[in-house]
Protein backbone atom coordinates (compact mmCIF):
# COMPACT_ATOMS: atom_id res chain seq x y z
CA UNK A 1 0.00 0.00 0.00
CA UNK A 2 1.44 3.36 -1.03
CA UNK A 3 0.69 6.31 1.21
CA UNK A 4 1.64 9.97 0.91
CA UNK A 5 1.80 12.12 4.03
CA UNK A 6 1.83 15.87 3.40
CA UNK A 7 2.20 18.41 6.19
CA UNK A 8 4.22 21.62 6.32
CA UNK A 9 5.04 21.12 10.01
CA UNK A 10 7.88 18.61 10.40
CA UNK A 11 6.84 17.52 13.90
CA UNK A 12 3.23 16.85 12.85
CA UNK A 13 4.42 15.04 9.73
CA UNK A 14 6.76 12.80 11.76
CA UNK A 15 3.95 11.95 14.19
CA UNK A 16 1.55 11.09 11.36
CA UNK A 17 4.19 8.90 9.70
CA UNK A 18 4.82 7.14 13.03
CA UNK A 19 1.10 6.50 13.60
CA UNK A 20 0.56 5.40 9.99
CA UNK A 21 3.45 2.97 10.09
CA UNK A 22 2.35 1.53 13.45
CA UNK A 23 -1.28 1.27 12.34
CA UNK A 24 -0.57 -0.67 9.15
CA UNK A 25 2.07 -2.85 10.83
CA UNK A 26 -0.57 -3.82 13.40
CA UNK A 27 -2.96 -4.57 10.50
CA UNK A 28 -0.34 -6.87 8.95
CA UNK A 29 -0.14 -4.77 5.78
CA UNK A 30 3.05 -3.77 4.08
CA UNK A 31 3.15 -0.02 3.56
CA UNK A 32 5.41 2.44 1.76
CA UNK A 33 5.14 6.03 3.02
CA UNK A 34 6.29 9.06 1.02
CA UNK A 35 6.65 12.36 2.89
CA UNK A 36 5.99 15.81 1.42
CA UNK A 37 6.24 19.32 2.90
CA UNK A 38 3.64 20.91 0.61
CA UNK A 39 1.02 20.10 -1.99
CA UNK A 40 3.12 21.20 -4.95
CA UNK A 41 5.85 18.65 -4.11
CA UNK A 42 3.22 15.93 -3.74
CA UNK A 43 1.74 16.55 -7.19
CA UNK A 44 5.04 16.34 -9.07
CA UNK A 45 6.60 12.88 -8.49
CA UNK A 46 3.61 10.68 -9.20
CA UNK A 47 0.69 9.25 -7.36
CA UNK A 48 0.20 7.24 -4.26
CA UNK A 49 -3.02 5.43 -3.57
CA UNK A 50 -3.86 6.93 -0.18
CA UNK A 51 -3.20 10.47 0.99
CA UNK A 52 -2.99 11.99 4.47
CA UNK A 53 -3.05 15.74 3.86
CA UNK A 54 -2.78 18.75 6.10
CA UNK A 55 -5.49 21.22 5.08
CA UNK A 56 -3.74 24.50 5.89
CA UNK A 57 -0.41 24.74 4.09
CA UNK A 58 1.34 27.68 2.45
CA UNK A 59 0.80 27.93 -1.29
CA UNK A 60 -1.55 25.17 -2.33
CA UNK A 61 -3.91 23.91 0.40
CA UNK A 62 -4.67 20.27 1.10
CA UNK A 63 -8.15 20.69 -0.40
CA UNK A 64 -6.69 22.13 -3.62
CA UNK A 65 -4.10 19.33 -3.71
CA UNK A 66 -6.82 16.69 -3.40
CA UNK A 67 -8.84 18.37 -6.16
CA UNK A 68 -5.81 18.28 -8.48
CA UNK A 69 -5.20 14.62 -7.69
CA UNK A 70 -8.67 13.89 -9.01
CA UNK A 71 -9.92 10.32 -9.14
CA UNK A 72 -6.48 8.71 -9.11
CA UNK A 73 -6.56 7.99 -5.42
CA UNK A 74 -8.44 5.53 -3.27
CA UNK A 75 -8.65 7.65 -0.13
CA UNK A 76 -7.88 11.15 1.09
CA UNK A 77 -7.81 11.80 4.83
CA UNK A 78 -7.47 15.42 5.90
CA UNK A 79 -5.58 16.40 9.01
CA UNK A 80 -6.73 19.78 10.22
CA UNK A 81 -7.07 22.15 13.13
CA UNK A 82 -10.17 23.68 11.53
CA UNK A 83 -13.47 21.84 11.41
CA UNK A 84 -14.67 24.37 8.82
CA UNK A 85 -12.42 22.59 6.31
CA UNK A 86 -14.66 19.52 6.57
CA UNK A 87 -17.30 21.11 4.35
CA UNK A 88 -14.73 21.81 1.61
CA UNK A 89 -13.26 18.35 2.10
CA UNK A 90 -16.45 16.64 1.09
CA UNK A 91 -16.30 18.41 -2.28
CA UNK A 92 -13.22 16.31 -3.04
CA UNK A 93 -14.72 13.10 -1.62
CA UNK A 94 -12.69 13.00 1.59
CA UNK A 95 -12.58 9.63 3.31
CA UNK A 96 -12.07 11.15 6.74
CA UNK A 97 -10.84 13.96 8.95
CA UNK A 98 -8.42 13.90 11.87
CA UNK A 99 -8.37 16.88 14.19
CA UNK A 100 -5.07 18.44 15.30
CA UNK A 101 -3.34 17.94 17.63
CA UNK A 102 -3.38 14.37 16.32
CA UNK A 103 -4.08 11.84 19.06
CA UNK A 104 -3.36 8.15 18.60
CA UNK A 105 -6.90 7.05 19.51
CA UNK A 106 -8.65 9.35 17.02
CA UNK A 107 -6.08 8.51 14.32
CA UNK A 108 -6.68 4.75 14.83
CA UNK A 109 -10.46 5.13 14.80
CA UNK A 110 -10.45 7.18 11.59
CA UNK A 111 -7.97 4.89 9.83
CA UNK A 112 -9.93 1.75 10.80
CA UNK A 113 -13.04 3.24 9.21
CA UNK A 114 -11.13 4.39 6.09
CA UNK A 115 -9.54 0.97 5.62
CA UNK A 116 -12.88 -0.76 6.01
CA UNK A 117 -14.71 1.57 3.62
CA UNK A 118 -12.06 2.38 1.01
CA UNK A 119 -9.09 0.04 1.14
CA UNK A 120 -10.45 -3.45 1.77
CA UNK A 121 -12.08 -3.96 -1.59
CA UNK A 122 -10.71 -6.80 -3.66
CA UNK A 123 -8.34 -5.83 -6.44
CA UNK A 124 -10.23 -5.85 -9.71
CA UNK A 125 -10.15 -4.58 -13.27
CA UNK A 126 -13.03 -2.97 -15.15
CA UNK A 127 -13.80 -4.57 -18.52
CA UNK A 128 -16.61 -4.49 -21.08
CA UNK A 129 -18.04 -7.88 -22.12
CA UNK A 130 -20.98 -8.00 -24.57
CA UNK A 131 -21.46 -4.25 -24.05
CA UNK A 132 -21.87 -4.78 -20.33
CA UNK A 133 -19.33 -3.26 -17.90
CA UNK A 134 -17.92 -5.85 -15.48
CA UNK A 135 -15.49 -5.80 -12.61
CA UNK A 136 -13.27 -8.88 -12.72
CA UNK A 137 -11.35 -9.76 -9.58
CA UNK A 138 -7.67 -10.07 -10.41
CA UNK A 139 -7.48 -13.35 -8.52
CA UNK A 140 -9.94 -14.84 -11.06
CA UNK A 141 -7.82 -13.92 -14.10
CA UNK A 142 -5.40 -16.56 -15.41
CA UNK A 143 -4.20 -14.66 -18.51
CA UNK A 144 -5.05 -12.26 -21.33
CA UNK A 145 -4.68 -13.18 -24.98
CA UNK A 146 -4.71 -10.77 -27.92
CA UNK A 147 -6.06 -12.61 -30.98
CA UNK A 148 -7.76 -11.43 -34.17
CA UNK A 149 -8.00 -7.82 -32.96
CA UNK A 150 -9.84 -8.96 -29.82
CA UNK A 151 -8.75 -9.54 -26.25
CA UNK A 152 -9.75 -12.80 -24.59
CA UNK A 153 -9.56 -13.27 -20.84
CA UNK A 154 -9.08 -16.79 -19.55
CA UNK A 155 -10.32 -17.13 -16.00
CA UNK A 156 -8.95 -19.52 -13.40
CA UNK A 157 -12.06 -21.73 -13.72
CA UNK A 158 -11.38 -22.16 -17.47
CA UNK A 159 -14.08 -19.77 -18.69
CA UNK A 160 -12.97 -17.50 -21.55
CA UNK A 161 -14.60 -14.14 -22.15
CA UNK A 162 -14.10 -11.70 -25.00
CA UNK A 163 -13.74 -8.06 -24.08
CA UNK A 164 -14.00 -4.87 -26.09
CA UNK A 165 -10.86 -3.12 -24.94
CA UNK A 166 -7.33 -3.03 -26.25
CA UNK A 167 -4.70 -4.93 -24.31
CA UNK A 168 -2.73 -1.70 -23.90
CA UNK A 169 -5.75 -0.11 -22.16
CA UNK A 170 -5.96 -3.00 -19.73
Amino acid sequence: LKIAVCDDTKEECALIVEYTSAFFTEQGREVHIDIYGNGTQLLNPGRSMTYLLDVMMPGITGIETAARLGNGCRAVVFITSSLEAAVDGYSVNAAGFILKPVERKSFWATMERVVKQRLEEDACISVVHNRVPLKLKLERIAWFENRLHRVFVTLTDGEVISIHQKLTEL
